[in-house]
């Protein structure tokens, strides 16, 4: 029996140990470190060993609602399986005290090392349908409507698209549900390893910096690194990464909205499900774009990820305060004008960076006209206080790359000048952590 096969084995005999609620048989096939990762957007997380966030489990969520085999029949199907993932589809069913019914498709990525799931992601077709259901059982309330969705609904419509895409599918519409409460804290990754280290501590998604990886590949900011390269080095992060990745696309590498259109392609076939698409020109005499060019870009995304059958999450960046663009008595108001435009043209949030000032922020909260992103820096209010003024996502753009660059000067100068280690051993990666998050599994379809 090959890896693959013997994988497969270890997964169906979870399923029906999960069937049959036997915990201690489910933990037989896990390793101590497990991860089971379910769609922000439902209200449970976690295991029964190791609930996350204070939310109740799965098992304790769906085991009132499956009172017979029939709805705990999990109906498992491999999908695909390889030397250290394997793909499973399977159905999520339960009935409520009023007789409501769910039934509706899950498509999971394990990851699998020694024979032991080190990684379970879920992935729901319509988690909309399954929070509908279970916000229904809640309330004790019942629908004329099957909460399985016909097959016209959004979610099952998504069937007859490839495995791949159906993931893409599913990853896009977490990202995006991800834009709330509790806000969405962005720690940005330049590479690999750095994107490990991100999802290791915590993040539930993960964003490139577009300076922090030119600058790793040896280019300044400013669309200097070529477009493959900063493809490619999505295309490793991605395949790295089970969580949602967005990718900071400056702006768009294209002059026209046709080739901002043609990188959107390339973003999604490396397996990114959202952007950033900034309207800086980096022109002292112009440094916006015309409200009416970015419009068409921003469309131009749109079409581009709707033909690809993905729905992007579009962070669009309103460069007015970054660039000191036109009066400072204006600036608000050019800020809510833009992005109450790239919102209507398709953007899901407006990104503002160099905004710090709490009363302004709450300002831009209220008129931007959709979620508000901003990015951190010294003067920023501290993450809880950004969530209590509404801000829905915060990131660190290059801040982390050069807080770990000023860490590797400062190591380097105590090494060369005083001869000493302190600061090259102090908070270091010990070298079995380092090498288990370099040796954990790829996300399903790739290596990096």
């Amino acid at each position: 029996m090959n890896a693959s096969e013997k994988n497969v084995e270890v997964m169906l005999h979870l399923f029906r140990a999960v069937e049959r609620r036997d915990d201690r048989a489910v933990f037989a096939c896990c390793h101590p470190q497990v991860e089971f990762l379910w769609p922000p957007s439902l209200p449970y997380g976690g295991d029964s060993a190791r609930p996350r966030e204070g939310r109740p489990t799965w098992s304790e969520t769906w085991t009132p609602l499956q009172p017979s085999d029939a709805e705990r029949n999990l109906e498992p199907r491999v999908v695909a399986a390889g030397e250290h993932e394997v793909v499973i589809r399977w159905r999520q069913k339960g009935v409520s005290a009023a007789g409501d019914r769910c039934d509706g498709e899950v498509l999971g990525l394990y990851q699998l090392r020694d024979e032991k799931l080190v990684r379970a992601q879920m992935f729901y077709f319509d988690g909309a349908a399954v929070r509908d259901f279970l916000s229904r059982a809640r309330d004790g309330s019942q629908t004329s409507e099957p909460a399985a969705p016909p097959p016209d609904r959004a979610g099952l419509a998504d069937l007859g698209q490839p495995a791949a895409t159906r993931l893409a599918i599913e990853k896009a519409r977490n990202l995006l549900a991800m834009h709330g409460r509790p806000i969405l804290v962005l720690p940005n990754a330049w590479d690999v390893a750095s994107a490990r280290v991100v999802a290791a501590a915590g993040a539930r998604a993960v964003a490139t910096s577009s300076a922090a990886v030119a600058a790793a590949l040896g280019y300044p900011d400013g669309e200097r690194l070529p477009r493959e390269l900063m493809l490619e080095t999505v295309r490793r992060i991605a395949a790295a990464m089970a969580v949602p990745v967005t990718a900071d696309l400056e702006a768009g590498y294209g002059r026209s909205p046709e080739e901002v259109a043609a990188t959107v392609r390339g973003v999604l076939a490396a397996g990114a499900v959202g952007i950033n698409l900034e309207d800086g020109t980096g022109d002292a005499a112009a440094p916006l774009r015309p409200l009416a060019e970015q419009v068409e870009r921003i469309r131009a995304v749109r079409s581009a990820a709707a033909a690809a059958g993905v729905p992007l999450v579009l962070n669009a960046r309103v460069d007015v305060y970054l660039a000191q663009a036109g009066p400072p008595a204006d600036r608000f108001a050019e800020a809510v004008r833009r992005s109450n435009a790239y919102r209507e043209a398709g953007a899901d949030c407006l990104f503002v960076p160099a905004v710090s000032d709490p009363g302004l922020i709450a300002r831009l909260v209220h008129e931007a006209g959709g979620p508000l992103s901003l990015l951190a820096g010294r003067d920023t209010p501290p993450v809880p206080e950004l969530e209590r003024l509404g801000v829905a996502r915060v990131s660190v753009g290059s801040g982390l790359m050069r807080a770990a660059l000023g860490l590797a000067r400062d190591a380097a100068r105590e090494l060369l000048e005083d001869g000493t280690y302190t600061r090259l051993t102090t908070g270091s990666l010990a070298a079995a952590e380092w090498q288990a998050l370099l040796q954990e599994p790829a996300a399903a379809g790739g290596r990096p």
